[in-house]
């Protein structure tokens, strides 16, 4: 809808001094935000011409923190690292790397790391082995590979994705130790009208 010019004389209720050199100005801004709205309707209609779905979320890239606590915990209480998207949605996993920052002493035990649905739902990375991982006695980063089963994959409806380990709980060697991080990007896709 586009923007109508006018020729301001008065603001409220009183006589404006230069007018006609406010008016010029005005009417220079409503130029350009009717060019503008132009501008955004003929994208608009390109999208439209190239049948794009509303259906897909745009791509969302996001790091998650995992703490000394998250660590320790996993095996037992995977740590959620993206959330149930709602009824109708799932979650299209595009890449997830790990980041463990060493700090002091390695942990112990633990288990291969990877990524997974919500509720013991399967695996949907490649595993990265405890020694590449939190129990590492340094620095690590690891790019978590895509599973996909020969048939393709199953995506569960408004379920989230967390990160767990397979065999046994990760122990804490005492204070000064690492935490992580999941850079991950993903899209919420809408498969339920």
């Amino acid at each position: 809808m586009s923007i109508s010019k006018i020729n301001p004389k008065f603001f409220l209720g009183a006589m404006l001094p230069n007018a006609k050199l406010l008016s010029s100005k005005v009417d220079t801004i409503i130029d350009q935000v009717n060019a503008n709205e132009t501008a955004i309707a003929a994208v608009g209609a390109e999208l439209d011409a190239m049948n794009l779905s509303t259906n897909v979320g745009p791509l969302i890239s996001t790091e998650v923190v995992i703490t000394s606590a998250n660590i320790a915990a996993m095996y037992a209480a995977p740590v959620r690292i993206i959330n149930a998207p709602g009824d109708g949605y799932v979650i299209q996993l595009m890449s997830a790397v790990l980041v463990y920052t060493y700090v002091g002493a390695a942990y112990t035990g633990g288990g291969d790391v990877t990524l997974r649905y919500d509720s013991g739902g399967a695996a949907i990375t490649t595993t990265i082995t405890a020694a590449n991982s939190f129990a590492a006695a340094g620095d690590k980063v690891f790019s978590f590979g895509l599973l996909n089963a020969a048939g393709g994959y199953t995506m569960p409806i408004n379920t989230g994705i967390t990160i767990t380990n397979a065999t046994g709980a990760f122990v804490d060697p005492g204070p000064a130790v690492g935490t992580g991080k999941v850079v991950l990007s993903y899209r919420i896709l809408k498969v339920i009208e």
